[in-house]
């Protein structure tokens, strides 16, 4: 046994590790990803309530309040999904980067040739 083990280098056992805690991170965001559409659509639906019984002059006073409050919960699970939209539009503009990126460095580069003050004389 002690002969497998000394055969394996660290770098597939951590690149195991990492599979492994990728594997769960998506599980965990798909859970919470749910969670978060389910309680969005609870409020909408609250919200919507409470509009329809003002609407109708059915609605109590407290019903205001409530229905700001609602507003409010719904209005942060849309900015952390704002949130999550940058940073994932982050993430995938570092990996794959502008198409435009290589014009522009040689475009900078060029004109910082041309500025150089050169020493040959």
């Amino acid at each position: 046994m002690k002969g497998f083990f000394s055969s394996l280098t660290p770098l597939p056992i951590v690149a195991g590790k990492l599979k492994n805690l990728k594997d769960k991170i998506k599980t965990w965001r798909r859970i919470k990803n749910e969670e978060s559409n389910r309680k969005h659509e609870e409020l909408i639906t609250k919200i919507e309530k409470i509009d329809i019984d003002a609407k109708f002059g059915v609605a109590n006073p407290g019903s205001m309040e409530t229905r700001k409050h609602l507003h409010k919960e719904l209005m942060e699970i849309e900015y952390k999904r704002i949130l999550d939209i940058k940073q994932k539009a982050r993430c995938k503009w570092e990996l794959e980067g502008d198409e435009n990126l290589g014009f522009f460095h040689g475009l900078i580069n060029k004109n910082l040739r041309s500025q150089r003050i050169s020493e040959s004389i």
